[in-house]
């Protein structure tokens, strides 16, 4: 790297906020709520780091700033190296070609289908914030403990396979509940939205997503590591709050319905409990985890248990124990257990193909939605490298 004739420009409302106070140190986040993009800090390099940042106008290369540094600060920093980190995090407004930004874990495990602009709910949400959040939270607590007790003495309707066949068919219910999986899912990101604009958070779109290649829908919260660790509890426990009144409530209606009805609102019952069962587990980077590591107080756990892991296994690092040990062990046991699932299905259908005969198209319609979504997510990905190609191509022709 030339650090004589690089001259970064830092992202311009690049600031900092206090992410976790903690007795050895307190950490920080310092980043871009515009771009939604940030970095780690702690007490050791918050300062130094700050002042760097301070010199990143365009009009200083990095060997001046780390000159600068060192005779007016007192700070020995690693210019090339602050700079390679920046550029991946998202923070350089002028980065060299070579550094791309760092990809995320849901950018690597999803394929996004969708982008809904939410500037233009912004004064829905303010109303609502301002009139009907506090009571609305008051009728879900109580429809959550009426409904928790009824669900409790009629736990045997959960288990009864005959109750999830509207009109008598399988193909229905499971239809059925697919409607109702988006859909619930849609809610539960809107809750999310509402808390997070009560605290003074922008929602900026929601995204449909093939997660895993799984449907999902998601909301972009630019700056929630910006406000107080409480209030990011709330807004991520806002969307299973929202998922168990669902739940809740068409467990007491059940108590009035019967026939294709109570089958229906039996599925959005059980669909719902089964999205706050996802979406607590911290083995999943959904709200759970990021729920847990706010209350240990230890951000980008995931990463960090598998990061540890891999230095321990390259002989990197000494050691490999505490909480990361904890987490890696039960995550890697989850995963395992959900891909021999996985495995043992795909064994059955095969076995089961082999003993009747199956023809090949008879196969494919077997595993026609396994099918279905790795065709979506090869069309997406062959579409993103054809844009590439022409955003590159277009770019040599202007050169020329």
């Amino acid at each position: 790297m030339h650090e004589n004739y690089i001259k970064p420009i830092i992202e311009e409302d690049i600031n900092v906020w206090t992410l976790f106070e903690k007795k050895d140190g307190n950490i920080y986040c310092m980043g871009s709520i515009k771009e939604d993009r940030f970095i780690q800090l702690d007490e050791n390099n918050k300062e130094a780091i700050q002042a760097a940042v301070g010199y990143m106008d365009g009009s200083h290369s990095l060997q001046d700033i780390e000159s600068i540094l060192e005779e007016s600060h007192g700070y020995k920093l690693n210019m090339e190296h602050l700079y390679t980190w920046l550029c991946k995090a998202g923070l350089i407004s002028n980065p060299l070609e070579e550094y791309k930004v760092e990809k995320q874990e849901m950018d690597y495990l999803s394929v996004t289908l969708k982008k809904v602009n939410l500037k233009k709910l912004y004064s829905s949400f303010q109303k609502f914030t301002d009139k009907l959040l506090t009571p609305v939270t008051w009728v879900c607590s109580t429809l959550i403990l009426v409904g928790l007790i009824l669900m409790i003495f009629n736990m045997k309707e959960f288990f009864t396979l005959r109750n999830y066949m509207l009109g008598g068919s399988v193909g229905l219910g499971i239809v059925a509940m697919l409607g109702i999986f988006v859909l619930s899912i849609g809610i539960h990101e809107f809750a999310h939205a509402i808390v997070g604009y009560r605290y003074g958070l922008k929602p900026s779109q929601l995204v449909l997503a093939l997660y895993v290649g799984t449907p999902m829908f998601y909301v972009k919260m630019p700056g929630i590591y910006t406000i107080e660790p409480k209030l990011r509890l709330r807004v991520w426990f806002a969307g299973i709050y929202c998922n168990m009144s669902i739940a809740a409530f068409a467990g007491i209606l059940l108590q009035f319905a019967e026939g294709n009805v109570y089958k229906f609102l039996l599925l959005v019952c059980t669909t719902n409990i089964s999205l706050v069962a996802a979406n607590i587990s911290p083995l999943l980077p959904l709200d759970g985890y990021f729920m847990l590591s706010t209350i240990l107080k230890r951000p980008n756990l995931r990463k960090g248990s598998f990061k540890q892991f891999k230095e321990w296994a390259l002989g990197r690092e000494n050691s490999f124990h505490g909480l990361y040990t904890i987490y890696f062990l039960v995550s890697v046991g989850f995963y395992a257990t959900v891909i021999g699932f996985e495995i043992r299905w795909i064994m059955s259908v095969i076995n089961k193909g082999m003993s009747r005969g199956y023809t090949f198209s008879q196969y494919l319609y077997e595993f026609r939605v396994i099918l279905l979504i790795l065709a979506v997510i090869l069309g997406k990905k062959v579409i993103e490298i054809i844009s590439v190609y022409l955003k590159n191509r277009n770019k040599v022709r202007v050169h020329d």
